[in-house]
């Protein structure tokens, strides 16, 4: 075999061969290095949300440990929502995305135990993981950094309306996953306040990885 068939590594032994007929580099899977880590996905479905929800009122947050092994990246969120009582007026309605940091939520009900995609993963790594029953989640001590990024929104108001069929709303792939380092979570908040009247669910599954 010649020089231009092979790439020799540190040790001196062939690293990379190249098919003699077709001229392409001869590959294989890889293991992903997860670092000790896993992947993991959880889902987060609030309970009845009231009337007149707040602007930025937080209906879910996730946060990093306060000294992890390892880093979280998230790698795809999925949601829906739809009304169960009918919203009064027909307006704009959605949620964003913000991170925060220096506490947990709190309030609502914990999602603290994620489904693993391979058993043989540790537990999760993440503090606390919180989504709201009916009212929205309580900020004490919590610092949002000011950067929001929406990512549903609709005009709908009617029972079983707004946007359905959990669609992604985000996904890696379009720029890189989002990391949270130690302390520091992700939160969903509330676009624009709602009607006095009308009550609806929000559905959410989110993936992500800690390596």
């Amino acid at each position: 075999m010649s020089l231009l068939q092979k790439i020799l590594g540190g040790d001196g032994t062939s690293q990379l061969e190249v098919d003699s007929d077709w001229k392409s580099a001869r590959v294989s899977e890889y293991p992903r290095e997860l670092n000790g880590g896993g992947i993991y996905c959880v889902r987060a479905t609030t309970g009845v949300l009231a009337a007149a929800l707040a602007v930025d009122a937080p209906v879910f947050g996730m946060r990093e440990a306060a000294a992890p092994l390892r880093n979280v990246y998230i790698l795809r969120v999925q949601a829906a929502f739809s009304w169960v009582v009918a919203a009064t007026a027909l307006q704009q309605f959605g949620f964003y995305f913000e991170r925060f940091s220096a506490a947990n939520l709190a309030g609502g009900t914990a999602a603290n135990v994620p489904m693993r995609h391979d058993t043989t993963y540790p537990a999760t790594e993440l503090q606390d993981i919180r989504v709201s029953t009916t009212a929205a989640l309580t900020a004490a001590g919590v610092t949002f950094d000011g950067f929001k990024v929406p990512f549903m929104g609709w005009t709908a108001n009617a029972a079983g309306s707004g946007v359905q069929d959990m669609p992604v709303v985000f996904d890696h792939s379009e720029g890189g996953p989002i990391r949270l380092r130690a302390g520091e979570g992700l939160s969903v908040r509330n676009l624009i306040v709602w009607p006095a009247a009308g009550t609806g669910v929000l559905t959410m599954r989110w993936t992500w990885e800690e390596r």
